[in-house]
């Protein structure tokens, strides 16, 4: 009887379906509040948002997670009308490496002081948006990034500590911003940021 038992538990665990870590819920809210925060349901392509399924494990439209698929790595939802703000949990996405979010020119307002905690960030475009106010001066734990594009936006001025931290390593772009003077030299040098 024993045997037949052991035998009944191999066959079930066998049977059972293989399965990936799931992404947590910090990271799970965070998708679910940028969703709300920039009219979702406005999306042009929205596929596998706000269903049962795991972000990772069936990927929502734009998310890519690592592996084993506990965490976001890279999100991109350009043209793709996001309208609103991105809301201050978006920074729980702390593994974060790529953020492309150009081209959506219904994107206002603030960055988060949240997307600090984005500290391995490598690529972040948010040109042609509509993203306003001062750059925050979290920004600058952000210091592995080899692209950044926020050109095209409203951003009103950059932290000092940005040529020490956040300075790109291979490509920059500041243009056509709403910043005042004085800017830290590397913007204007490297980054093509203008200011009045």
């Amino acid at each position: 009887m024993d045997s037949l038992a052991l035998c009944m538990c191999v066959i079930v665990s066998l049977a059972a379906p293989l399965s990936w870590a799931s992404i947590s819920p910090v990271e799970r809210r965070a998708l679910i509040h940028l969703y709300h925060a920039t009219g979702g349901p406005g999306w042009k392509d929205k596929d596998h948002w706000l269903t049962d399924s795991d972000p990772c494990t069936t990927p929502w439209h734009g998310v890519i997670c690592e592996m084993p698929g506990t965490h976001v790595i890279s999100i991109n939802l350009q043209f793709n009308n996001l309208n609103g703000h991105l809301p201050p949990t978006f920074g729980n996405m702390s593994k974060m490496q790529t953020l492309i979010l150009n081209n959506n020119p219904n994107l206002k307002g603030p960055l988060p002081t949240s997307i600090g905690e984005m500290d391995l960030m490598q690529i972040m475009d948010f040109e042609g948006c509509q993203l306003s106010g001062p750059i925050p001066p979290t920004f600058c734990n952000l210091y592995g990034m080899y692209v950044l594009d926020l050109g095209g936006n409203k951003f009103t001025s950059i932290p000092k500590c940005f040529c020490d931290k956040a300075m790109p390593s291979r490509a920059c772009n500041m243009s056509k911003n709403a910043f005042k003077c004085p800017l830290p030299t590397c913007a204007t040098k490297w980054c093509a940021a203008t200011c009045h």
